[in-house]
């Protein structure tokens, strides 16, 4: 590492949990980090550390990063170098990123001074300015032992390893998988057990970088990544590819931000079989890029049938289209969730709103939807819990979601999941011998018109048919509130008089943020931090629209709203839980 002379940089902010709160000191020296990481380290909050190239942390070492932290990454040298400042953590090794809520630490470009206290300079310090700000320098990127789903076809194989995309491949650094040299070792239970680190309270901002065509760094890349890794209240911001990228492995996660990708919001490649809670995913358009799918859920490569099959479990998202009654280029395509390449998933008590095209997207074979080692096999094929590559919880089906609410999509009501349909009759079909309109009458796949590969026929799922699911739709005239870009207007009403709206949340930050975003839009704000001042806030003055956080202190979220339902003031309050 090379120090270079005190420059006065602060750090932390913007859009996600971690943002609003924290700085680091006031004279910050630069340490340009120019070599890989090869000996255990600790980046202390009186320094800032500058990103000179993709630098890895190899050969077991531990980088440990202080709260306060801000970590810089530079562009490439020149345009074909290739070489973005990128934070890359190989297998065997980890990272200790301890930032708090009042002290996170920050990845991001070279000149983004909007940081904690410090309301910033332009484009920073203003959001609508800051959008154009995406690919200024790669990511951080984790890569560990985990199973992957990569020309596996015959079965899991812990031999399997795999260059994790957005690199050069430089030896084996930039490897992933092969959990067979994990098992060797002294602490071997499960390949998807290892531990690749830390992540609290992070956030990643301006990065993202295009190596090749489908070749690119995200915000947060995870690579084989193992269950003992600890992840949780993590914002990517201004992306320029996915925010989140899983590949293979197993690892939880919770409390994430993505806003504002160039691709999607979270990526399931190669067998990921992960849980995730507490998601939300705003779509936005970064630089000259827009946002793709909320989420994108893939399996396996070379072939689609290789194991372990990625069966994500996924609860309590809040995930926000790029507008349903907006025009823009590929609007139809604009779907919330796309399952292909025989992935599967499961997601529950989540919120999906304002989408141009589909709610889902389930892809099934070129002549028959329910065709063997697609999405939609996933989707009628119940889950079961093995105790090595599927560990639960047990129950449903290994593709599914469950007690959902999906608002204001661009979709009619009949594509909300599309699937074929006779190009006679016109009815649903799954293949052509569903079809009984006599010659001429083919099975005609829908789901090209919303963004789904060509040459198959999806599958409809009957998400919005079967009442066990309980997954409830509206349309935008149904619906007590409108998202547009993200940003709540109140649509109730549609007078001139300022809506009240009440903010219920226990964690200062995350409260502070919706207020300031809320008020921006035209709204009065007020914000309780537990149950019981919520209920004294309602009596006071019922608001227009209630922001409610489930877990919350002295009274639940359930059990606010359940006195909210039984008295006759706030009764028919719209609430968003």
């Amino acid at each position: 590492m090379d120090i270079r002379g005190p420059k006065q940089r602060t750090a932390a902010c913007l859009v996600g949990f971690a943002g609003l709160f924290g700085a680091a000191p006031a004279l910050a020296a630069s340490i340009f980090v120019n070599a890989d990481i090869t000996t255990s380290q600790t980046w202390t909050a009186n320094n800032e550390y500058i990103l000179t190239d993709r630098i890895y942390v190899t050969s077991g070492a531990t980088l440990t990063i202080e709260a306060g932290v801000t970590v810089r990454g530079e562009p490439e040298d020149s345009p074909g170098a290739q070489n973005p400042g990128t934070l890359v953590i190989t297998r065997g090794s980890k990272i200790r990123a301890l930032g708090t809520r009042l002290k996170p630490i920050i990845f991001t470009d070279l000149d983004d001074d909007n940081i904690g206290a410090n309301p910033g300079t332009s484009p920073y310090d203003n959001l609508a300015n800051a959008q154009a700000v995406t690919g200024q320098w790669g990511g951080v990127i984790l890569l560990g032992y985990g199973y992957v789903a990569n020309n596996t076809l015959a079965g899991p194989n812990p031999a399997r390893e795999n260059q994790i995309e957005g690199l050069t491949a430089t030896a084996e650094k930039g490897f992933y998988g092969g959990c067979s040299e994990f098992l060797a070792g002294p602490y071997g239970r499960n390949c998807d057990d290892s531990d690749s680190g830390t992540l609290n309270y992070v956030s990643i901002r301006y990065g993202g970088f295009n190596l090749s065509a489908n070749n690119e760094i995200n915000g947060l890349t995870l690579g084989g990544v193992g269950r003992e890794t600890e992840i949780d209240y993590i914002d990517v911001f201004n992306n320029k590819d996915d925010s989140i990228e899983f590949f293979g492995g197993a690892v939880g996660v919770k409390h994430l931000i993505s806003a504002n990708s160039g691709d999607d919001g979270f990526d399931f490649d190669e067998g990921f079989r992960g849980q995730a809670q507490f998601v939300f995913t705003m779509q936005g358009t970064p630089g000259a890029d827009k946002s793709d799918k909320g989420f994108e859920q893939d399996s396996g490569i070379s072939p689609d049938g290789s194991q372990p099959y990625a069966i994500p479990t996924l609860y309590n998202s809040t995930v926000v289209g790029l507008g349903a009654q907006k025009n823009y280029t590929a609007h139809f395509t604009n779907t919330a969730m796309h399952w292909r390449d025989n992935g599967g998933g499961r997601h529950y008590n989540s919120v999906y709103l304002d989408f141009g095209g589909a709610a889902a997207l389930i892809e099934g074979g070129s002549t028959n939807a329910q065709a063997a080692l697609t999405s939609a096999e996933r989707a009628v094929t119940p889950y079961a819990v093995d105790g090595t590559y599927q560990l639960g919880p047990a129950g449903g089906l290994q593709l599914e979601f469950q007690d959902n609410q999906f608002y204001c999509f661009g979709a009619p009501a009949s594509d909300l999941v599309p699937t074929g349909k006779c190009s006679v009759s016109l009815v649903a079909c799954g293949s052509t011998a569903d079809c009984v309109g006599g010659g001429g009458d083919f099975c005609v796949d829908q789901a090209p018109t919303y963004g789904g590969d060509a040459g198959k026929i999806h599958y409809n799922n009957g998400a919005f048919t079967n009442p066990a699911l309980n997954n409830n739709s509206r349309n935008a005239e149904a619906m007590p509130v409108r998202y547009r870009q993200g940003m709540v207007q109140a649509e109730a009403t549609r007078s001139a008089v300022t809506q009240r709206l009440l903010v219920v949340e226990d964690e200062v930050d995350i409260a502070e943020f919706l207020r300031r975003v809320f008020s921006k839009e035209g709204f009065e704000v007020g914000v309780a931090h537990n149950g019981l001042s919520a209920l004294e806030a309602l009596r006071r003055e019922p608001p227009d629209l209630v922001v409610l956080d489930w877990m919350l202190p002295e009274l639940s979220g359930i059990e606010v709203l359940k006195e909210m339902r039984a008295r006759p003031e706030t009764r028919m309050v719209p609430v968003i839980l």
